[in-house]
């Protein structure tokens, strides 16, 4: 599975009374490929065709060139030996009822036929899956703003958006050609939170940019690179900055809830919690541990503290809290208070 060169992540097809979600190895094959999958924590750029006349110029850099049915993630070679690798995906409105089959012997393919929802939802039928399968693993959300006329749809995906219950909502860029040297443009994203309704100027952090074709691809991942890193560190805080290894871990589980039918945008922590039950002695070990230290001086200074560090560690996916396990004996041999 390494030598795989597509791209394709998983696809919705819309079309009768049905939707049809096809879903590929292609994370299974980014996992194999990264150095370091469960320390690396990528950040996701997602790239919203919304007026359907495919990727402007300055983000073919980032993206190969090539029309492609689906979802597709493409990994940035520069960082994907980094700490932080960045992954681009790319995906469309446009493109959701014509599908075209996947094939090769280098990756697997999963279809499942789901009852279709959201048919008449204004962002299109794709929203609906999207919502679930994508938004929530986001870091940066791009949006190619090519007309004035464009500003009410740009506007109809960001009120969704911002109705979705996401514990860290994706940072939005919505580029837009100007004549002047790259910059946030104030003016223009004051005119688009104008339009946008009291949630999603609450919830969402959106700044238009004025690019030129004078910009270099490096400027522009530099600005890319910085509003994931803002991201990283939000989630860093909440405790909810997944590895690749994680973030592989919870989408499939993602994708399991999707096909059975949940309507609910799954809840990352309580997923990732799902293959580390809690042990059915805990109950006996932290008695003997009170008993021990029966003491009112040992109960306020050693055991509450070591018994709250412990299950605060443990309220975690493996690695989220930072440290090695080595380290994590250490400092609680030491009344780790967290």
């Amino acid at each position: 599975m390494s030598t795989c060169k597509h791209t394709a992540w998983f696809d919705i097809v819309t079309g009768g009374q049905n939707t049809t979600l096809t879903v590929t190895s292609r994370l299974s094959n980014i996992h194999f490929s990264l150095p370091h999958p469960s320390h690396q924590t990528p950040s996701l750029i997602s790239w919203l065709d919304i007026s359907g006349n495919g990727r402007p110029h300055f983000f073919k850099d980032f993206i190969p060139s090539g029309h492609r049915n689906g979802v597709h993630i493409h990994a940035h070679g520069k960082t994907q030996n980094t700490a932080s690798p960045l992954f681009f995906v790319e995906w469309g409105i446009s493109k959701v009822t014509k599908h075209r089959p996947w094939s090769g012997s280098c990756h697997t393919l999963s279809k499942s036929i789901l009852s279709s929802t959201g048919i008449d939802c204004p962002a299109g039928p794709s929203y609906p899956m999207l919502a679930k399968l994508l938004f929530p693993f986001v870091d940066l959300l791009c949006i190619y703003r090519a007309t004035e006329d464009e500003l009410s749809n740009i506007c109809v995906w960001l009120n969704l958006l911002s109705n979705e219950n996401l514990s860290v909502y994706p940072r939005i860029l919505i580029f837009s050609i100007d004549g002047n040297k790259s910059q946030y443009n104030a003016v223009a994203t004051t005119e688009l939170y104008n339009c946008l309704d009291q949630r999603a100027c609450a919830r969402l952090h959106i700044q238009v940019l004025n690019i030129t074709t004078a910009d270099s691809r490096k400027e522009l991942l530099d600005i890319m690179s910085y509003e994931c890193i803002l991201v990283r560190e939000h989630k860093r805080k909440k405790r909810e900055l997944f590895s690749f290894t994680h973030l592989q871990a919870l989408w499939l589980s993602t994708y399991q809830s999707v096909t059975e039918g949940n309507s609910k945008i799954p809840n990352m922590i309580q997923m990732s919690r799902m293959n580390r039950p809690i042990p059915q002695d805990l109950a006996h070990h932290i008695a003997n541990v009170l008993i021990a230290t029966s003491s009112d001086e040992m109960m306020n200074e050693a055991t509450i503290p070591l018994v709250a560090s412990c299950i605060a560690l443990d309220s975690h996916p493996e690695g989220m809290h930072g440290m090695s396990n080595t380290h994590n004996r250490t400092c609680s041999s030491n009344r780790l208070v967290i």
